[in-house]
């Protein structure tokens, strides 16, 4: 834990060498990165954190930001005595991601943004309202999420029972389920963002990586991030949904090594 921006946020460490933060998505924590964490430790000292809201860091009852989320990345690094790593920002986290990388260029040396846009996608809005109008009206957290899986995953992903059945089994053994006011306050940051005016301003080697199946935050709209970044390239993860590092996560590791092992694009 560290004392972060007036909250306790919860952070692990893994591995040894230049340091790579993992930004996590919308009420992931850090358990989320388990896939890849290990492959990527191998390489580098890899940096998890729970976002303000859920996991084991706090859920203050006020409002939350994009914005106050890259500041406590930020604050987190300085925690650490780390003045410059690279990021990973996945979903929502690609969003603080590209808010710290634009605000404080000096600490971001490569980017990569996974599952990225820049806007709020009005199909994904609704039904994350739904989801938490459904929270409030009594379903578990994980009933919820369950729910939601074939809006994360891919279709090659459905026909392997064994693994639906292990995400279920997951879902169900989640020990830091959020709350509906938390579920709330991270909605809310997230319900304005739009980040294009800040695109140009990021200057540091950028990786956008899509997944081919990808319902929440489809592929074009990557690529209409990597547009607008002047150092920036975009690949594509074939046949994974949104949830791509953890339906591919040798794959997805292989793309992110060679991007951050290049020393120029």
């Amino acid at each position: 834990m560290a004392k972060i921006n007036g909250i306790e946020l919860y952070y692990e460490t893994h591995g040894k060498g230049e340091p790579l933060v993992l930004i996590s998505g919308f009420m992931m924590n850090c358990l989320a990165w388990a896939p890849i964490l290990p492959l990527l430790a191998e390489h580098y000292q890899v940096i998890a954190f729970d976002n303000r809201g859920v996991g084991q860091t706090d859920a203050p009852d006020e409002p939350y930001s994009l914005e106050q989320m890259a500041e406590d990345t930020l604050a987190l690094l300085h925690h650490l005595k780390i003045d410059r790593a690279h990021v990973l920002g996945f979903s929502m986290g690609s969003v603080i991601a590209q808010i710290l990388a634009a605000s404080s260029p000096q600490s971001v040396d490569k980017l990569v943004l996974a599952g990225t846009a820049d806007k709020r996608n009005p199909r994904i809005a609704y039904q994350l309202n739904l989801m938490g109008e459904l929270f409030e009206a009594g379903l578990h957290f994980h009933q919820i999420m369950a729910l939601q899986l074939p809006y994360l995953f891919s279709e090659s992903f459905f026909s392997d029972q064994l693994r639906v059945d292990e995400m279920k089994r997951t879902l169900r053994s989640e020990p830091y389920p959020p709350t509906p006011n938390s579920y709330w306050r991270q909605y809310a940051s997230l319900k304005q963002f739009e980040s294009s005016a800040l695109l140009p301003k990021i200057a540091a080697p950028t990786l956008v990586l899509g997944f081919e199946e990808d319902l929440a935050t489809p592929p074009a709209e990557g690529e209409q991030v990597a547009k607008q970044i002047s150092n920036a390239q975009f690949e594509l993860l074939p046949k994974t949904g949104h949830c791509g590092f953890t339906e591919a996560p040798d794959s997805f590791c292989k793309i992110i090594l060679e991007f951050l092992n290049t020393r120029a694009i």
